[in-house]
């Protein structure tokens, strides 16, 4: 089946509705909780350096992944490989290397009997000739060192075993050509050049050497040649290693006083790597001049060496206070002091420790000035970042430390502007309490940011320190108007620059712009007017324009820079019939115009692009009924060709449909919109029972694939339906400072909607379930109506006057942010607005309730409190009404253990086919 005949099936199905039946669908069987780990997905699509080969994963829910590796040119999948997994592809596309990871399974057993780490099942490192098949093997491999481009060599480390558990594991170094392999032996840490020409090694002694050395070495693996730049005693140590972007210097961390009283303080050395006989030498030692009073070198910063090898970027930070050892472990106090003026909620630093370790003041150590350091950072500005493509001198520094404290409860982004000469660390003030989103031009000249002030974005000439307006006079909206929560306004799109810095692309409500950095000529909509004549939202998508290494590189936003002779292609999604598509606008024609390749009903993701004359397009689609699968097309969607086949077993199921209804909010404001789900063998002369979902606004993914899987927390969509269930997942619209009733407000006129003329759903067996927000509104609902005859509120806040001060035990933060700016949306503190925090709560109405409900909130929540749903539950059997609550100990606000999720999407069925379909109540309510 090709393209247009998948899109002309899909719009046929949705067009017979609700109350179609297919033939063959009485003699499906409905989905069981068996089969949710057989079910796949296509991950990991990527092209690598736009070349011939295509790799993408067929990934079970819980199983074995397979690599594919798919050869462009004959257009047919010329590798298979079970358990494959971090598939690199050489420059020049003659070679992959990837792992063979050890069988889930036996990993599993391995755990449940206990084995050691080293007696762990180990993985398989495999080097394939693409040409010619075959396959060179490398058995218990833990780690492969690769660099920006695999070129000649993969270096690995060999899997822990008893031996090296003394001392440094072994590294093997491959070439990939003549599959001559090297063997280092106690190797501690590895890094590669970029390009694969240089490789920097760290060993370790054996833990029986009292008198071996720490070494680091630099290895020329195309001659042998194998320098030690650096020693220090096995009580040292070596770390931070990073090569400059040419591969001819190398920087990393040591101490040269390895006594334990100085065992907090870092050196930095430097090899130059092109010297004949390279060796290291410390270039900024841990008493250096410049360093403030009771600060160290950190080696939590990464350091980097400017691109013009003028300066070198380190970080430095407070010394730990000295403990005093005459005190015994078990009389030290530990105490947490909290400050009404610190910047951070002990929780906060605390739970966010690495992140809080990892944060250190900036200094900048130049080559021509040796013997200090210049810090650029301090404690009334401790944020300065370096720009890796920086080219002048002056930076630009948003200074947030004025606004911390106040970030507790107004989460808006909020700086002072400054300009920073990074050579001798002078500061100019540009504007004070500005809040911006800014990025950086890739040669860190200008900033494009945007002001929720007044919802423009504007452009900043760092160098000159000249302003410009860019949105002004543009006749699109460049601030989401959507957004109803009480807090700043935030941007429609993302600004995304041109590679050579002269122009930077800006998504607007639906079109998206194009803005000259040197004002010579007028914004240009890039798309034409289309998404605003049409209703249709355009993303800029990928293009042969990014950096081909960004699929080696993960997708870095640094390589994603747009050239002007390039195809830039779309994605686009219409706001009215929420299908979706992609286009083109080809830049290196003569006069560039918007093409749409491809739109209908399903969701379409652009994935990858081959290069050539002709450009070869992967992408997935998908909608309810169909999974995502793997296409191509080489001619511009005229046709296109199905590449996987995921999920054949679903045919055995039975499925459903989904429509979208449209109806008026209870007071008029709004026009509401949601999804209505109902099953293929729908009777019209019979009674379905129906459970609402809902959680803000969803019904934008009305063309989204939802594959049967253990919940984490909410319904799963397609269980329910195959299982004989109608759902309706409604969008709600909020007024500030009534979220309860908003729910009410939008919910309830589009259940009297749904059930207007489908008298086969049977408006007695109704129910509610949401988690967390959702949770919340499920909660306060059952308080405001006696219409359903079942609940499932997963993570509710039920009392806000308690809640508002809680503290959010994922992040540390404080509550209060999120009823005063956020989602919760009361609009003002609790003093202020205290009425609307009690009118708002779920507790101080439990008395009406009549619903049953059950009630999920887990011990480790870090976003809800525990004790949230504590108090519902309690308040609720306080007064007599039916409730159950389930809390799944250790498990956070969605269940993480797929165990666990799988006796909960049991429960949860179990509930509510209880209630809505009359089964016996299962022995765990009892």
């Amino acid at each position: 089946m090709n393209i247009r005949q998948i899109l002309s099936a899909a719009a046929a199905s949705l067009a017979v509705g609700a109350m179609a039946a297919l033939p063959l669908s009485a003699q499906k069987k409905p989905l069981d909780h068996s089969v949710y780990d057989s079910w796949q997905t296509v991950s990991s699509i990527q092209n690598p350096y736009g070349g011939n080969w295509l790799l993408y994963s067929i990934t079970l829910q819980d199983g074995d992944d397979t690599l594919h590796i798919y050869d462009i040119a004959e257009g047919a999948v010329a590798y298979t490989i079970p358990r494959g997994s971090g598939a690199v592809i050489s420059q020049d596309g003659s070679t992959a290397v990837y792992l063979i990871e050890a069988p889930k399974q036996a990993v599993r057993q391995a755990k449940i009997d206990k084995k050691k780490a080293h007696e762990m099942p180990k993985d398989t490192l495999v080097i394939l000739d693409l040409k010619s098949g075959t396959r060179t093997v490398f058995p218990d491999v833990d780690r492969m060192y690769v660099g920006d481009d695999l070129q000649s060599y993969v270096a690995y480390r060999q899997a822990q075993t008893e031996a090296s558990k003394e001392g440094g594991r072994d590294l093997y170094i491959t070439d990939i050509r003549t599959l001559t392999t090297d063997t280092i032996a106690h190797v501690d840490d590895c890094v590669v050049s970029s390009k694969g020409e240089k490789i920097i090694y760290a060993t370790e002694p054996a833990k029986d050497d009292s008198l071996g050395q720490r070494e680091l070495h630099l290895l020329i693996p195309a001659s042998g040649e194998d320098h030690t730049l650096y020693s220090t005693p096995k009580e040292g140590l070596i770390s931070g290693i990073k090569f400059n972007e040419e591969a001819t210097a190398a920087v990393f961390y040591s101490r040269r006083d390895t006594s334990e009283a100085a065992k907090d303080l870092r050196d930095i050395f430097y090899a130059d790597l092109t010297a004949e006989k390279p060796s290291a030498e410390c270039i900024v030692p841990s008493d250096i001049k410049g360093l403030p009073e009771g600060m160290g070198i950190s080696d939590k910063a990464t350091l980097r060496l400017s691109k013009d090898g003028r300066y070198l970027v380190l970080g430095v930070k407070e010394l730990p206070e000295p403990e005093d050892e005459n005190v015994p472990d078990f009389e030290k106090v530990s105490l947490d002091i909290w400050r009404w003026d610190a910047d951070y909620l002990p929780t906060q630093v605390k739970i966010n420790k690495s992140r809080f370790e990892r944060q250190t003041l900036t200094a900048l150590y130049y080559f021509d000035k040796p013997g200090q350091i210049l810090m650029l950072a301090d404690e009334t500005m401790p944020m300065v970042s370096i720009p890796e493509n920086l080219t002048g001198n002056t930076i630009l520094v948003l200074n947030d430390k004025p606004y911390r404290v106040e970030r507790q409860w107004d989460p808006t982004p909020r700086y002072d502007l400054y300009r920073l000469n990074i050579e001798n660390g002078e500061r100019e003030l540009i504007s004070r309490n500005r809040t911006v989103r800014s990025t950086l031009s890739p040669d860190g000249r200008y900033a494009a940011m945007f002001d929720a002030a007044d919802t423009c974005w504007h452009l900043y000439d760092i160098v000159n320190n000249e302003w410009r307006n860019l949105t002004a006079d543009v006749p699109a909206l460049f601030w989401d108007d959507e957004e109803d929560t009480p807090s700043a306004a935030g941007p429609t799109g993302p600004a995304l620059w041109y590679k050579d810095g002269s122009a930077l692309l800006i998504g607007a409500r639906f079109d998206v712009w194009k803005f000259y950095t040197d004002g010579s000529k007028a914004p240009e909509n890039m798309t034409e007017g289309i998404g605003a004549a049409d209703s249709i939202k355009f993303t800029p998508a990928l293009s042969l324009l990014f950096d081909q290494r960004l699929e080696r590189r993960n997708g870095r936003s640094a390589d994603r820079k747009i050239l002007d002779d390039k195809p830039l292609y779309f994605s686009s999604f219409n706001d009215i019939t929420k299908e979706t598509g992609i286009y083109l606008k080809d830049l290196s024609a003569r006069r560039p115009k918007m093409q749409k390749l491809v739109s209908g009903p399903a969701t379409y993701r652009l994935s990858a692009i081959g290069s050539g004359k002709k450009p070869v397009l992967f992408y997935t689609m998908g909608d309810f009924r169909n999974p995502y699968d793997l296409y191509r097309t080489s001619n511009l969607f005229k046709t296109s060709e199905q590449l996987t086949d995921i999920n054949p077993q679903q045919d055995q199921y039975r499925w459903g449909s989904v429509e979208l209804v449209d109806w008026m909010s209870e007071d008029g404001a709004f026009r509401c919109e949601g999804m209505l789900f109902t099953p293929d063998d729908l009777d019209s002369t019979g009674k379905y029972p129906m459970v609402l979902y809902f959680y803000e606004r969803n019904s934008d993914g009305l063309y989204s694939y939802r594959a049967p899987a253990p919940s984490r927390s909410i319904i799963n969509i397609s269980y329910f339906v195959s299982n004989g269930y109608i759902v309706f997942v409604p969008d709600i619209y909020y007024h500030v400072g009534h979220p309860g009733q908003s729910a009410m407000n939008c919910i309830m006129p589009g259940v009297d909607k749904v059930l207007e003329g489908r008298p086969w759903i049977d408006s007695t067996k109704m129910a509610l379930q949401g988690q967390s927000w959702g949770g919340y509104q499920t909660a306060y609902m059952i308080t405001q109506t006696d219409r359903f005859a079942a609940a499932g509120a997963g993570a509710p806040v039920s009392n806000m006057t308690s809640a508002y001060g809680g503290i959010r035990w994922g992040s540390g933060v404080t509550r209060q942010m999120q009823y005063e700016h956020g989602q919760s949306r009361i609009g003002d503190n609790l003093w202020d607005g205290f009425d609307l925090y009690v009118e708002n709560s779920p507790l101080f109405f439990v008395r009406n309730v009549t619903t049953p409900v059950l009630i999920m909130h887990n011990d480790e929540d870090g976003a809800v409190p525990w004790y949230q749903g504590i108090e519902f539950f309690t308040a609720l059997r306080r007064c007599g009404k039916q409730a159950w609550m389930l809390t799944y100990n250790g498990e956070d606000h969605n269940l993480v253990q797929r165990y666990n999720c799988k006796d909960y999407t049991v429960k949860l069925v179990e509930f509510f086919d209880h209630f809505l379909k009359g089964e016996p109540m299962p022995e765990w309510m009892k």
